[in-house]
């Protein structure tokens, strides 16, 4: 099949002209690319390197012009996950894959593995967003991202408040971000993505 360059192209102007820096965020899979029937999140370890060639085609079309990509959303929930169970080291080898494709296209751009959930432990609906991470670093991919989005969201928690392993609050970023410095990552960078 045949990605559509065109809407893509509108986009990236757009947000430049605005002096917009661009931060894209590579995730769905589009109805050619994968099974009928399936959710636009199922990507098969089968295709990680059809992935993987579309990154470096994305990177390389825009080079210069992006700031970073962002390899796929919240793969620590199930729903984003294509419906399967979150698995940190097979998103670690996606990324790892994403990775040195992006960098074949542009040495320059800014890989940020994609950003977890907020998720506590115990919640059905995916893996806590701070076991996840440790097990991406288990997994060995710390060369792989060059930082982390994030997601903040605060639900009807006070800004200001704490964070804690059992809270979602706007602040539990900052324990991603311990994790990432007690792996050594403390340099990289963690733009948060949404809030």
């Amino acid at each position: 099949g045949q990605f559509n360059w065109s809407h893509a192209d509108l986009v990236v102007d757009h947000a430049l002209r605005q002096g917009l820096r661009v931060i894209a965020r590579l995730d769905y899979v589009p109805d050619w690319a994968r099974d009928e029937g399936t959710t636009p999140h199922l990507l098969d370890e089968a295709h990680f390197a059809d992935y993987a060639a579309f990154v470096e085609a994305f990177v390389a079309r825009y080079q210069g012009r992006l700031d970073a990509v962002v390899i796929w959303n919240e793969p620590n929930l199930a729903f984003e996950w294509g419906g399967r169970v979150p698995d940190a080291a097979l998103y670690t080898r996606l990324l790892a894959a994403a990775y040195e494709a992006a960098r074949r296209a542009d040495p320059h751009v800014q890989v940020l593995a994609g950003a977890l959930a907020p998720v506590l432990d115990g919640d059905s609906s995916g893996q806590s967003d701070l076991a996840y991470l440790e097990a991406m670093y288990a997994a060995g991919a710390a060369p792989y991202f060059d930082g982390l989005a994030m997601h903040a969201y605060g639900w009807s928690f006070p800004p200001d408040d704490p964070p804690a392993p059992d809270l979602v609050n706007f602040r539990r970023v900052e324990l991603l971000r311990g994790i990432m410095e007690r792996h050594g990552d403390a340099a990289k960078p963690s733009p948060i993505t949404e809030a």
